[in-house]
């Protein structure tokens, strides 16, 4: 096997890792943020969707953390083990990555560092294991929108490999499920909605129907 099939077999893995958890996170983003007021409403009032919400997004911190983990045996299918292997002097040397990306990967890493920090404290302390003290980081500052800038890293650096290694497009999907377009909290809602209308409507028919009787 080329090396250049060694790393578009990685890219894949990461690629996979990547779309599930970003699945997880369209839902979760969902359910904590609705699009509308009734939506919300029905979100808080709901003890099964705020777990869900809960457990979306542990999801999402589990499966992102795979990708930024810099642990070869735990999480192989990262993303700083693959960079490391496309510098001067790593295992994909030789398939000429363009210095100047790699130089660009690196300052976004950097300047998001404090994100990935926060994702892989919340996998290993709280979410994958229960750390004895694990109090001491149950305080994250990490949102929505950071986690957001994590992701495009991945497609970042997966785009840029594939223009430059392998000369096409990567061609991602938006998403497999639908999850940046679902709205299956406002169909509830709206349902229910109608239904206490429609209940009121009945109500007051029968009321005036008394009276006129």
């Amino acid at each position: 096997m080329s090396k250049k099939e060694e790393l578009k077999i990685e890219i894949e893995k990461v690629w996979h890792i990547y779309t599930y958890a970003n699945e997880c996170f369209q839902i979760s983003y969902y359910l904590h943020k609705p699009n509308s007021e009734i939506e919300s409403e029905y979100v808080e009032k709901s003890r099964i969707f705020k777990f869900t919400k809960h457990s979306f997004w542990r999801l999402t911190v589990i499966e992102l953390a795979k990708i930024y983990s810099k642990s070869k045996n735990r999480d192989r299918f990262n993303l700083f083990h693959i960079i490391s292997k496309l510098q001067e002097n790593g295992d994909y040397r030789n398939l000429k990555m363009n210095s100047e990306i790699l130089k660009k990967w690196d300052t976004q890493l950097k300047q998001n560092e404090d994100s990935i920090r926060e994702v892989l404290i919340l996998r290993d302390k709280i979410y994958s294991h229960t750390d004895p003290n694990k109090e001491k980081y149950i305080d994250s500052d990490i949102t929505f929108e950071k986690t957001e800038k994590l992701f495009l890293i991945i497609r970042m650096v997966i785009t840029d490999i594939y223009l430059e290694i392998f000369d096409s497009d990567p061609h991602f999907s938006k998403s497999l499920i639908g999850a940046d377009n679902i709205k299956f909290v406002k169909v509830l809602a709206d349902n229910k909605k109608k239904v206490r209308e429609e209940t009121v409507r009945k109500y007051i028919e029968e009321a005036n129907k008394n009276k006129s009787s």
